[in-house]
């Protein structure tokens, strides 16, 4: 090796910075678990975010003349509206739990900057995806039009696009000294 070429060594700080950690183990998993007890507080609200009233027109959803759309007690009272519900809730906090220690552990616990991006990766492209089924699911049923014209149905459509754009942005090597790690 030449004396002036000084040998770097590239850390799990290089392969996940300071940027990222924040945003998906601080502020992401902040936002749901501030979101989760008010959907179970106020579930109206969040049961007009899936279907707003008179604005529901998404490619596979069409309203049935033979009988109009529920009211949210209506469907409350029905235990499949519940259990999707809980499900949604229970997705949700799986995001919470689930994406934050897996990264916290990429980047705190693996020695082996190669395996921690190896890690972040895996994570990043499995929520990814389950931000794009999210994001997908909502405009199936309520369309592009209701999308801007309610508050509800916006926030639960534009977050998790928002984070596929985020977690675009890591898998892309926007903000990291390193983009990829080579193999020895």
């Amino acid at each position: 090796m030449a004396p002036n070429k000084r040998m770097t060594t590239v850390t799990a700080a290089d392969v996940f910075p300071a940027l990222y950690m924040y945003l998906f183990l601080i502020i992401e998993p902040g936002i749901i678990w501030i979101a989760l007890p008010l959907i179970l507080v106020d579930p109206s609200h969040h049961f007009h975010s899936l279907a707003p009233a008179g604005l529901t027109s998404g490619p596979y959803f069409t309203t049935s003349p033979a009988s109009p759309p529920a009211s949210f007690l209506q469907a409350w009272h029905t235990p499949q509206t519940r259990e999707l519900l809980y499900l949604y809730v229970a997705a949700m906090a799986f995001s919470a739990v689930v994406e934050p220690m897996l990264l916290y552990l990429a980047r705190y616990k693996l020695h082996d900057a190669r395996d921690t991006e190896l890690v972040v990766t895996g994570v990043l492209l499995s929520f990814l995806a389950f931000d794009v089924f999210h994001a997908a699911a909502n405009w199936a049923v309520v369309g592009s039009a209701s999308l801007t014209r309610d508050m509800y149905a916006a926030i639960n459509f534009w977050i998790p696009v928002g984070l596929v754009v985020i977690r675009s942005m890591w898998l892309l090597g926007v903000g990291r000294s390193v983009t990829h790690c080579k193999t020895d």
